[in-house]
């Protein structure tokens, strides 16, 4: 039987594998989020570590591909995020790529939050290129936000919650882009709407 590492694990959780907490709330499930020039899915989540909670690094991209969470060395390091053991994966492109494990407090979009999530360190800031950070963005940690790619959301975060897109062609001759928006449900209270 499969269980995460409890390394890094705060004292006060006992090594157990939390589940993850949903708001009561459905207003609070819209998240700030981009689209790449790929397609890719950029979404700028809320996390916590030893020395900062409740603030953002910066862009996290969603990918389906990645079995876990995935974090850039120097955004673990702003939120003094535990660094334990190493671990080695292998894709597509037939590279190893190594990275230590990291251990956060906890990571929230909309109204899903996944305590003590496990992170592999990865160089991330130059894989994608990232969009600007609209103005108005609160909770940043300052200088690195929209400079590179802070993290990966794989299938651990995932299977966990819903992730609502909605992204409207863009009509032509018109003045103004569409707008880009996604949403982050508990499945259990989620009902589709006449958008999807």
């Amino acid at each position: 039987q499969f269980a995460q590492p409890h390394q890094g694990y705060p004292p006060s959780s006992a090594h157990q594998w939390l589940p993850p907490v949903y708001g009561i709330s459905d207003c609070e499930t819209e998240v700030v989020a981009a689209r790449g020039e790929g397609g890719h899915v950029f979404l700028l989540p809320s996390l916590g570590g030893t020395s900062r909670t409740g603030l953002s690094p910066g862009w996290f991209v969603l990918d389906t591909s990645c079995a876990g969470f995935a974090v850039d060395p120097a955004a673990a390091d702003a939120f003094g995020m535990s660094a334990f053991g190493e671990v080695s994966v292998v894709g597509v492109g037939e590279a190893a790529l190594s990275g230590r494990m990291r251990r956060g407090t906890h990571i929230t979009l909309g109204t899903c939050t996944f305590p003590a999530p496990l992170y592999m360190e990865q160089a991330l800031s130059a894989a994608l290129r990232t969009p600007p950070l609209v103005s108005g963005v609160r909770g940043l940690v300052s200088g690195d936000g929209g400079e590179g790619l802070a993290g990966v959301l794989g299938t651990d975060y995932l299977q966990h919650c819903v992730v609502e897109l909605h992204a409207p062609k863009r009509i032509p001759g018109s003045p103004n882009p569409p707008v880009f928006s996604a949403s982050v449900h508990d499945p259990a209270r989620y009902l589709p709407t006449d958008r999807c």
